[in-house]
């Protein structure tokens, strides 16, 4: 049981590893929170996905998966002015004391 849940971790770090990595590199020739972004890294995602190392597969897919529903996710909320989901005008200061 142990096992599995240290695994679960293990692959979750590598997920959010490539996720930041990917959405970095990435932003500068597809671009970010778009929903053609989006489109690109969910193909590119099952792409690579397949051609990682064994170990590597999964997070691959995971966080290029993640990244894409974060990118459609935004387009869509900007696109409907749904502050929460960090569409229209949200403020980026701290709130006052």
């Amino acid at each position: 049981m142990a096992e599995n849940n240290v695994n679960d971790l293990m692959e979750a770090g590598k997920a959010a590893a490539i996720k930041i990595a990917e959405e970095r590199l990435l932003a500068k020739f597809v671009g970010n929170g778009t929903i053609e972004s989006g489109i690109v890294k969910f193909f590119l995602g099952g792409a690579l996905g397949e051609v990682a190392p064994a170990g590597w597969k999964r997070a691959v897919k995971t966080a290029f998966i993640m990244d894409a529903a974060e990118d459609i996710v935004m387009d869509i909320s900007n696109r409907m002015n749904i502050p929460i989901l960090g569409g229209g005008s949200v403020s980026r200061e701290p709130a006052p004391l």
